[in-house]
């Protein structure tokens, strides 16, 4: 379902006038057309100076390829103008528009797209950028907590402007590639252990035989004997490399941790200035 064409001249914020074909609504989606094409231009005074866009999030999103025409909902149908002049209000409509043009739909969607909450007729999120957390909907809305996906998305943007969540998650995954390397020497240890005691037997094996003079079995068990004690020495070596590898990672975390807490400490002392 289609608005009626709007027969008012739109104008861009920027002040250029152009003419806006209807706004496309209903339930089911649509393919990139002209609102899309529109949006995706960014010509809002909001949004972009000159050729500079305004927000990291405008950023984010302006790289992204567009998949779905922009929509709004049955039971809220905007005018041409209307629609326009809304999105041009702030860098933030502007960022839950292009938001919707270029992220993936929700399932389920949000409880406040289930309300019917928002201009859009789907819950759109936007994976790939940290700094438009919530879905579309309650992005542009500005009442980002109402929106159920918010606290399960990255936004360290917002409430950890230095990046020490960022950092940290680096440093976690230094301690798991770190962890894995331990268990992998421990059970070369192992391994280690098992073709030791194999070399043992052999031995006792080849001196039971060297007792009753069977030359052909001390021969064997010595051959044996020889070619474990060499998997014992390339496991050794094995086990050595792990293990430099793993003090490595362990140098970096700690090193990481150590410029993280230096770093928080800077941060305080310079607030601590300020006040």
């Amino acid at each position: 379902m289609l608005n009626l064409r709007d027969t008012r001249p739109a104008r861009l914020f920027s002040g250029k006038p152009i003419e806006l074909v209807a706004v496309p609504s209903g339930n089911e989606e649509r393919p990139p057309g002209e609102w899309a094409k529109h949006v995706k231009k960014l010509d809002y005074t909001v949004a972009k100076q000159g050729v500079t866009l305004k927000t990291e999030a405008l950023v984010t999103l302006d790289k992204m390829e567009a998949k779905r025409e922009l929509m709004v909902r049955t039971n809220k149908p905007y005018l041409p103008s209307s629609l326009e002049h809304s999105i041009g209000e702030s860098a933030r409509k502007v960022e839950a528009a292009l938001g919707y043009i270029v992220g993936d739909l929700s399932s389920p969607p949000c409880s406040s797209c289930e309300r019917g909450l928002g201009p859009f007729p789907h819950c759109v999120r936007v994976y790939d950028c940290q700094n438009v957390t919530a879905c579309t909907n309650c992005h542009w809305s500005g009442d980002l907590n109402r929106c159920q996906y918010y606290d399960q998305t990255d936004h360290t943007h917002q409430t950890d402007p230095a990046g020490y969540n960022t950092k940290l998650k680096g440093i976690l995954s230094d301690a798991e590639i770190s962890l894995t390397l331990a268990e992998k020497a421990f059970r070369g240890n192992h391994e280690i252990a098992f073709h030791a005691r194999q070399s043992r037997d052999a031995v006792h094996g080849m001196n039971a035989a060297a007792a009753i003079r069977n030359d052909q079995r001390v021969a064997d068990e010595y051959g044996v004997s020889n070619e474990h004690a060499q998997q014992v020495a390339v496991k050794v070596k094995d086990v050595n490399l792990d293990l430099y590898q793993l003090v490595d990672r362990l140098k970096k975390v700690t090193m990481a941790v150590e410029k993280l807490v230096k770093e928080e400490a800077d941060a305080n002392l310079g607030s601590a200035s300020i006040n």
